[in-house]
């Protein structure tokens, strides 16, 4: 099953390739092929990326119970809290960057992780909501630009922000800082944001950091290589 959903992962990664190049523009038919297809697999690939998240998460906090830095309840309930944060992020708002731009999925990350490390650290669960607010309020407008439509650049380093804003984010609720905005008004604020949003700025590589000369360049030398 997940040799099969990998391959979905694949194409619908070469598709979005294909939606970025030129002639596929100037091709009406096949861009609305395509276009077809890319709405067909976006829940496929949107479920199936959070789950691989999930899994990487669960994966780091089984590594810290191996070594010994938290409680085997500890780290239930911390995943618990992500998972709820995830859950009303995705079902309020979203977390795919194709639907809501990176702060939709960086930003949900971050948010879910800063209400997780409020729960290790024994917080309240309003502190854990000012956290995963103050997490969201520090990417809003965050838009996904991937360099050749690959996800690494800058989706990697934009990653590493996130985790830096989920820490603080916590160490801020957990001094007693609270967010001026409340959770739910952030996360609807990230849905208006993401609707506002054009395509280019989509997960399509048509904007952005994608579309800077040195972008275009490595996108030339990727599939020249791939070619």
């Amino acid at each position: 099953m997940f040799d099969r959903l990998d391959d979905t992962l694949m194409r619908y990664e070469e598709m979005m390739n294909q939606l970025s190049e030129p002639d596929v523009a100037n091709d009406p038919e096949r861009f609305k092929r395509l276009m077809k297809e890319q709405s067909d697999l976006q829940p496929i690939v949107d479920t199936y990326t959070e789950y691989k998240k999930n899994k990487e998460t669960i994966q780091d906090s089984l590594s810290m119970l191996e070594e010994e830095k938290c409680t085997e309840e500890a780290a239930v309930m911390a995943l618990f809290t992500a998972g709820a944060v995830g859950m009303v992020i995705a079902q309020q708002a979203s977390i795919a960057g194709a639907q809501g731009g990176c702060q939709a999925e960086c930003g949900s990350a971050s948010a879910m992780a800063a209400a997780a490390l409020v729960e290790l650290c024994g917080g309240t669960p309003t502190q854990a909501g000012h956290a995963c607010a103050m997490a969201i309020k520090n990417q809003l407008g965050l838009v996904c630009d991937p360099v050749a439509g690959l996800v690494e650049i800058p989706c990697i380093k934009r990653n590493v922000s996130g985790v830096s804003i989920a820490f603080t984010a916590a160490e801020m609720a957990l001094a007693g800082i609270e967010s001026k905005i409340p959770v739910d008004e952030c996360i609807q604020a990230m849905k208006s944001v993401g609707d506002s949003m054009c395509s280019a700025l989509k997960e399509t590589a048509l904007g952005g950091l994608a579309i800077t000369p040195t972008g275009i360049q490595y996108a030339k030398r990727i599939y020249n290589t791939a070619q």
